[in-house]
C-alpha cells in the first residue's frame, strides 16, 4: 500500500476512536446533569412530578442505555415515589435497586437504597423491618448521609416509647451535621428534636429548636421547610392557648406552600389547625371559612383521613353557631368514614360528641347508647394500645437480637479477615523465608566457588613463588659459580704479585722499603684467606639451601621470600649484624623480620629458633 494512503487510514482511525470516546463522554456527562436535576426536584425541592418529568424523558432519549444505569433509574424512581406517598412501589423499586447495586458493589448506594426502603416500612407501619433496614444503611452509608438515617431512627425509636434512645439518635445526627456542615440536614435534625422535646412537653426547648430550622429555612430560601417550622411553632402555641400567635403561623405557612406545587394535602391540613384555632377563639365565622375550604379538597381528592377530621371540626363549628341538627349531621358523617376506614380515636371522639349533643337534646337513650359505644371503642383502643405497647416491646427486642446477631457477624467477619490477614502473613513469611533460604544457598554456593577458585589461585602462587624462588636459587647458584671462579682468579692473581713480591724483597736493601713490602705480602696472605672463606661460606650456604628451602616451604608456606633468606641465614648461624650486611637492610628490620618469623612457625620465646631451624 501506498506510504501516504497508509497514514490516512490510520488518521482516520484515530480520529474515529477519538471522536467515538468523546462522544461517550459527552453522554456521560449529559445522563448525570439529568441525575443531579431529578435530585434537585425529588429531594430538595420535595417535587416529584417534575423529578418524574426529567426522570422519563432520559430513559425515552435516543441511545440511552438502561441497562447500564438501571440501578441509578431504579433508585430515583423509589425516591420519586416515596414524595408520591407510594410506599409499596417504592418497596419494590428499592430491592430491585439494591440487587443491582450489588453487582457493582456500591457500598454506600446500597446504604441509601436500605434508608429509604427503612422509610417506606415506616410509613407501611412495619416498623421491625424499618428498623432493620436502619441499622443495615448505618454500616453502609458514608459521612454525609449518616444525620438524615439518626434523625430517622430518632423518629423511630420515639414512636416505639424510647425516647432515650430517640435523643441519643438524634442528638447524634445533630453533632454529625455540624461537623460536615450541611444545613438541609441541620434544618432536619432540629424538627426532630424540636418533636422529641414536645413530645415530653418540653416546649421552651421545642420552640428553641424549631425556631433554629425556621432561621436555618428563611436563610437558604427553602419555603417547604419554612412552612414545616411555622406549623410546628403553632402547634406549639396551640398548646400554650396562644390561638392567636398560632393562626398567624399557620397563615405564613399556608402562604409558602400555596406558592409551590404539590402541597395541597399539606395545606388542607394547615385549615384544619386554623379552622380549630379560630373555634378555640370563638370566630366561627372564620373557623367555618377554613373548615369548608378544607372539606371541599378532601370531598375533590377523595382524602378519608382529613376528610373525617374536618367532618369532625365542622360538627363543632355548628355546635358552636347553636345549630344543634347540621352538627349531628356532620358527626354521623364523620363517623361513617371513620368506621369505614377503622380510624377508632375519631370514632371514639365523634361517639363522645353525640352523647353530649343528645344529651342536651333530652335524647337520654341516644346519649346513652353513644355514651356506651364510645366506652367500647375506648376500651378497644386501650387494649389497641396495650397491645401496640407489647407489639413496640417486642420490636425492640427483636431489634436488640438483630443487633446482637449483627454485632456477632460483624465479629465473624472481623475474625475472617484477621485469619485472612494471618494467612497472608504467613504466606509473605514463607515467601521470605524461601527466597532468603534459596539466596543463602546461592550465596553458599557461590562462596564455595570462590574458594575452591582462591585454592587454585593460591596453589597456582605458590607453584609461582617456588618457581621464582628455584629460579633464584639456581641463579645464586651461577653467581656462587661466578664468584668463586673471579675469587680463584684473585687468588691467582695475589700469588703471582706475593711471589713477584718475595723476588722484589731480596734485591732490596733500604730497611724501610723491606717492611713496607712485608706489610704487603701480609695484606695479600690476609686477602687470600678471606676468598677462600667467601667461597667456602657460599658453598656451604647453596648446600643448604638445596635441602631445607624445600622442606621449609612445605612445612611453612605462609613465609615470604625475604624471611626465607633469613631463616637460611639463621641456619648458618649468622647473626644480626652479619645477616643484615648480607642483605643491605638495618639490624632493627632483622629483628623485626625474626618475630615474625616465629609467629608463622608458631614457636614461643624460650626455643631457640636458630637451633629448631637446623631441625627442619
Amino acid at each position: 500500500m501506498n506510504p501516504k494512503k497508509t497514514l490516512i487510514v490510520l488518521f482516520l482511525q484515530v480520529f474515529c476512536i477519538g471522536f467515538a470516546q468523546n462522544e461517550k463522554m459527552v453522554k456521560e456527562n449529559e445522563t448525570k446533569i439529568v441525575f443531579k436535576n431529578v435530585d434537585f426536584y425529588s429531594i430538595d425541592k420535595q417535587d416529584p412530578k417534575r423529578a418524574a418529568f426529567y426522570l422519563q424523558k432520559l430513559i425515552n432519549s435516543e441511545d440511552f442505555d438502561f441497562n447500564l444505569y438501571e440501578p441509578e433509574i431504579l433508585y430515583r424512581k423509589a425516591i420519586i415515589e416515596l414524595q408520591k406517598k407510594e410506599y409499596l412501589n417504592a418497596v419494590g423499586f428499592l430491592k430491585k435497586a439494591i440487587i443491582g447495586f450489588e453487582k457493582t458493589n456500591n457500598i454506600n448506594k446500597i446504604g441509601k437504597c436500605e434508608k429509604n426502603l427503612g422509610l417506606a416500612n415506616e410509613a407501611l407501619n412495619n416498623r421491625s423491618e424499618a428498623l432493620k433496614s436502619y441499622l443495615n444503611a448505618e454500616k453502609k452509608l458514608n459521612i454525609n448521609d449518616l444525620p438524615s438515617l439518626y434523625s430517622n431512627l430518632a423518629g423511630l425509636y420515639s414512636g416505639l416509647g424510647d425516647n432515650k434512645t430517640a435523643f441519643m439518635y438524634a442528638y447524634k445526627s445533630y453533632n454529625l451535621i455540624i461537623k460536615v456542615n450541611n444545613e438541609l440536614g441541620l434544618i432536619e435534625s432540629n424538627n426532630i428534636l424540636g418533636y422529641l422535646y414536645f413530645e415530653e412537653k418540653n416546649y421552651i426547648k421545642a420552640f428553641e429548636f424549631y425556631n433554629n430550622s425556621l432561621l436555618l429555612s428563611k436563610k437558604n430560601k427553602l419555603p417547604y421547610y419554612e412552612a414545616i417550622a411555622k406549623v410546628n411553632i403553632a402547634t406549639i402555641e396551640n398548646k400554650l392557648n396562644k390561638d392567636t400567635k398560632a393562626i398567624e403561623q399557620y397563615l405564613d405557612a399556608k402562604k409558602l406552600l400555596t406558592k409551590e406545587k404539590y402541597y395541597d394535602d399539606e395545606i388542607a391540613a394547615i385549615n384544619i389547625n386554623l379552622a380549630e384555632s379560630f373555634l378555640n377563639l370563638n370566630d366561627v365565622k372564620n373557623a367555618e371559612k377554613y373548615a369548608l375550604e378544607c372539606y371541599n379538597y378532601c370531598l375533590l381528592k377523595n382524602n378519608n383521613n382529613l376528610k373525617c377530621n374536618i367532618e369532625l371540626t365542622i360538627g363543632k363549628i355548628n355546635i358552636s353557631k347553636g345549630d344543634i341538627n347540621k352538627a349531628i349531621t356532620y358527626f354521623n358523617k364523620a363517623l361513617e368514614t371513620s368506621t369505614k376506614f377503622n380510624f377508632d380515636e375519631i370514632t371514639s371522639e365523634v361517639y363522645l360528641k353525640l352523647s353530649k349533643v343528645y344529651e342536651k337534646k333530652n335524647g337520654g337513650n341516644l346519649a346513652f347508647d353513644y355514651y356506651k359505644k364510645y366506652s367500647e371503642i375506648k376500651d378497644k383502643l386501650v387494649k389497641k394500645e396495650q397491645l401496640n405497647n407489647t407489639e413496640e416491646l417486642q420490636i425492640r427486642f427483636d431489634v436488640s437480637q438483630y443487633k446482637q446477631n449483627l454485632k456477632v457477624k460483624t465479629q465473624e467477619i472481623e475474625l475472617l479477615k484477621y485469619k485472612s490477614e494471618q494467612t497472608k502473613y504467613k504466606y509473605a513469611f514463607m515467601f521470605f523465608l524461601i527466597a532468603g533460604l534459596t539466596f543463602f544457598a546461592y550465596r553458599q554456593n557461590k562462596i564455595i566457588k570462590i574458594s575452591k577458585r582462591n585454592e587454585v589461585y593460591k596453589t597456582e602462587i605458590a607453584e609461582l613463588k617456588e618457581d621464582a624462588l628455584n629460579k633464584e636459587v639456581e641463579f645464586k647458584n651461577k653467581q656462587v659459580i661466578e664468584f668463586a671462579l673471579q675469587i680463584q682468579e684473585q687468588n691467582k692473581l695475589l700469588s703471582d704479585f706475593k711471589q713477584k713480591l718475595a723476588a722484589i724483597r731480596s734485591s732490596v736493601k733500604e730497611i724501610d722499603d723491606v717492611e713496607k713490602i712485608k706489610k704487603l705480602q701480609i695484606q695479600i696472605n690476609d686477602s687470600i684467606v678471606l676468598n677462600n672463606e667467601k667461597v667456602q661460606l657460599n658453598s656451604e650456604i647453596k648446600n643448604s639451601q638445596e635441602s631445607f628451602l624445600f622442606n621449609l616451604k612445605n612445612k611453612f608456606p605462609d613465609l615470604n621470600e625475604k624471611e626465607i633468606q633469613i631463616t637460611t641465614y639463621l641456619r648458618l648461624n649468622f647473626n644480626t649484624k652479619q645477616i643484615s650486611t648480607q642483605l643491605n637492610i638495618g639490624e632493627q628490620s632483622v629483628n623485626n623480620y625474626r618475630t615474625s618469623i616465629r609467629k608463622k612457625l608458631k614457636i614461643s620465646k624460650d626455643v631457640n629458633l636458630n637451633e629448631f631451624l637446623k631441625e627442619v
